[in-house]
């Protein structure tokens, strides 16, 4: 009986010696502060978003897209050289002034919802192209000429009339808001657009040389003419 129970206690002490050797760890739960995630994952994506440089397109105004264009466009109408040709110099306007008109009543269409407008652009667009089409042409035939030719001169009151009319080109550019609508910001760039071209188009009544250019600018006095009206009557009912 001593035997047995010197036997238990010296198993239960060796019991105890081995348990109390046994590292233990108390159980705490990974508990994530959701809050402070969300609020780093929404900085992220803000973050990303202004990084992204294709996010600038999304919200890309109309007259930001075309201001920068037509700039460069009547700066390079300002710094033509005279050629010593009227019909060159005319053409070589009229194309860049074309090209105006076809950039941004492109553009507009994306912008606007407008019936109305949309028939005047159009109308345009048509015109326009077959119009640039016919002038680049004409003006590569009269520079071929032109290379057989050591008489020309340099029309100095024809550039002394343009120079008035791209200057005012330009002023009236600069002058619209850059808070206008979009449609209205389309009809104040190419009213003056249209007049410029118009304008110039009067200026051509010493092209002698070619009778299509002054074809040209008599159908261009035409539907410059028509188009400011309808665009001015439009302005009116969009204010």
């Amino acid at each position: 009986m001593k035997r047995n129970l010197s036997l238990f206690l010296a198993t239960l002490t060796l019991s105890t010696l081995v348990t109390s050797s046994i590292p233990t760890y108390a159980y705490e739960p990974n508990i994530i502060d959701t809050t402070e995630t969300s609020s780093s994952d929404s900085s992220l994506e803000t973050n990303e978003l202004a990084e992204n440089p294709y996010s600038s397109f999304i919200d890309e105004t109309y007259y930001n897209i075309t201001t920068d264009y037509l700039n460069g466009i009547i700066d390079k109408l300002t710094k033509l050289p005279a050629s010593g040709s009227v019909c060159i110099d005319y053409l070589s306007e009229e194309i860049l002034l074309h090209r105006a008109i076809l950039f941004a009543s492109h553009n507009i269409q994306g912008y606007t919802s407008n019936p109305e407008l949309i028939d005047i652009i159009d109308d345009i667009v048509d015109n326009y192209t077959g119009e640039l089409k016919e002038m680049r042409e004409e003006l590569n035939k009269l520079i071929e000429n032109a290379k057989n030719t050591k008489d020309f001169k340099e029309d100095t009151e024809y550039h002394k009339n343009f120079k008035v009319i791209a200057d005012k080109l330009s002023k009236e550019i600069s002058k619209i808001p850059t808070n206008e609508s979009n449609e209205l910001t389309y009809i104040k760039q190419i009213n003056a657009i249209l007049q410029a071209s118009h304008d110039i188009a009067l200026l051509d009544n010493k092209c002698a040389k070619s009778e299509l250019v002054k074809e040209i600018a008599k159908v261009t006095i035409t539907n410059t003419e028509e188009y400011m009206s309808r665009l001015k009557t439009l302005e009116q009912a969009l204010k």
